[in-house]
């Protein structure tokens, strides 16, 4: 059982019970006390890992991963992962996948529209006369942000 969020993200259980429970597994997943929340708790104690100790797809890169869920019913899912997506270039992880994963991730530091107009500026990168373009979108959200979070703690200070 993770016991940091910091653990939680190196705890394959964990994972796999964020990826029970809510079908994907997302940076809120490991945001403050997420790891703590009741329903991952439950789920975790459920899951059970042990090394995968093959057949391996390839000796020189051993990735392979098998998934056995059991459910109350008896009935018995599995899934198996020879290849990571993204390890290479020709089991890339799809371009949906990629935006999606991206827009999770700067939503900590980008409000929305500015993560959907940065993703969208570094999808087709080729085609930005500039790299001033992107950097420009990026230093007016980081001023935008620090702005909003003085004027928090003004608010703060004010009502204290």
């Amino acid at each position: 059982m993770p016991r940091s969020p910091l653990e939680a993200k190196f705890s394959v259980q964990y994972c796999v019970a964020r990826a029970l429970i809510h079908g994907e597994v997302v940076m809120d997943h490991f945001e403050g006390d997420a790891y703590r929340e009741q329903v991952a708790q439950s789920m975790l104690a459920k899951v059970h890992s042990t090394p995968y100790a093959g057949p391996f797809h390839d000796d020189a890169e051993r990735f392979d991963a098998r998934l056995k869920v059991v459910l109350k019913d008896g009935r018995v899912l599995e899934a198996s992962v020879d290849r990571p997506l993204g390890r290479a270039a020709d089991n890339a992880i799809p371009a949906e996948d990629l935006k999606s994963k991206f827009r999770d991730c700067a939503a900590r530091v980008l409000a929305p529209e500015v993560a959907d107009r940065v993703c969208r500026t570094v999808w087709s990168l080729e085609a930005v006369a500039s790299v001033r373009e992107l950097t420009g979108m990026l230093e007016s959200a980081s001023l935008q942000k620090r702005e909003a979070s003085l004027e928090g703690k003004r608010e703060a200070a004010i009502a204290a």
